[in-house]
């Protein structure tokens, strides 16, 4: 029995304060306003509502490849930076869609083959959480994309051979094939194999 009045002690406290104190929060209420088009830098942040957690001081930062090089596009001039930039995030960058479907795109025909095409889609994704400060892990994430667009734009005889060679999307691939596996969709169940699958070559199982 204390333990249910204490919890009945406690929402009649909720109560008190959401009919004294909300009504005078409405003075510092202010209209959303939506980010500018120059604001293309998303910060995801974790919060447990006044709980102590490791995971409340990590960052995640999120831009979009076509925003982020129509932002710069000083730097982005060439197809030359725009491939570099891609090299340059690997696993970060997310294409979006199929890594199969991405990768025949790019079939090799020669040398520099690579060199004339850039894909513009997905999106870029830092994270951070070596700092024990949120704003930390924000100032590291945004550095790390400035530093990354700087060594793009840089021009040298590394920056051509770096843009001449093919994507790399075995990330993408890797996580299309843990999404059939699990069925199509995150939570599903594993897909059975049958006789659809036995290999051709193997001939007839009996």
């Amino acid at each position: 029995m204390p333990h249910l009045l204490y919890r009945q002690r406690e929402l009649l406290r909720y109560v008190r304060i959401a009919h004294h104190e909300f009504p005078e929060m409405k003075a510092f209420q202010q209209p959303y306003n939506p980010p500018a088009s120059q604001q293309i830098l998303r910060f995801r942040h974790t919060h447990y509502q006044g709980v102590s957690h490791p995971l409340t001081r990590k960052s995640v930062l999120t831009v979009s490849v076509p925003d982020l090089f129509k932002a710069h596009s000083t730097a982005f001039s060439s197809v030359r930076a725009k491939r570099k930039f891609l090299h340059l995030a690997g696993p970060r960058w997310d294409a979006g869609g199929r890594g199969a479907d991405l990768a025949e795109v790019f079939q090799l025909e020669g040398d520099k083959a690579y060199a004339s095409k850039c894909p513009e889609v997905g999106e870029i994704k830092i994270s951070c959480d070596r700092f024990p400060m949120q704003a930390q892990n924000d100032k590291w994430c945004s550095d790390v994309l400035e530093e990354m667009v700087a060594e793009a734009a840089r021009e040298d005889a590394e920056g051509e051979e770096v843009a001449s060679l093919p994507l790399d999307v075995r990330h993408r691939l890797v996580r299309d094939q843990r999404k059939e596996a699990r069925g199509g969709g995150r939570g599903g169940r594993r897909r059975r194999a049958t006789i659809e699958d036995w290999p051709e070559g193997w001939g007839t199982p009996k």
